[in-house]
């Protein structure tokens, strides 16, 4: 999906309206707090102008089932990256269950810090196009021959 926040707050509050059109999501303004005191704690930013972005807890009365949720801003983010350059790049990841949620916040982390798949991303035409860029990247990093369920 695409979004054009202003701030890191708007960035948040475009990401939880998203996720509300899921019909995964029991309560919007609920994963907005969350997000916000996640992001209080530390930044999900990486370098490279994504951010992993995650409620603070894993609240069963959250959300319907899992889902991973991707979106790509029109416009610049500061949301605290490491390397100080504004984030477009936001996913959003609600998991019912920890060891998946790990297990697909280190996958992504290893993705999106071992290659150059954030930029082309990026210069994607169209969100379907950056979500096939990343499919093709985790192909190549995790052949499916190699994955566990």
């Amino acid at each position: 999906a695409e979004c054009s926040p202003r701030t890191a707050k708007g960035a948040l509050r475009d990401i939880a309206a998203l996720a509300g059109r899921t019909e995964l999501l029991y309560d919007e303004s609920d994963l907005f707090r969350q997000l916000a005191e996640r992001e209080e704690q530390a930044s999900t930013a990486l370098a490279g102008g994504a951010a992993l972005l995650h409620p603070a807890n894993h609240d069963p009365y959250l959300i319907a089932e899992s889902f991973c949720l991707f979106a790509r801003s029109q416009s610049a983010v500061f949301f605290g990256a490491p390397d100080d350059k504004p984030t477009r790049l936001f996913f959003l990841l609600c998991f019912q269950d920890i060891p998946r949620h790990l297990r697909v916040l280190a996958r992504l982390c290893r993705i999106l810090q071992d290659s150059d798949v954030a930029e082309r991303m990026l210069a994607a035409e169209t969100p379907a196009e950056a979500y096939g860029l990343l499919i093709d990247e985790e192909n190549k990093c995790f052949p499916p021959t190699e994955r566990s369920q």
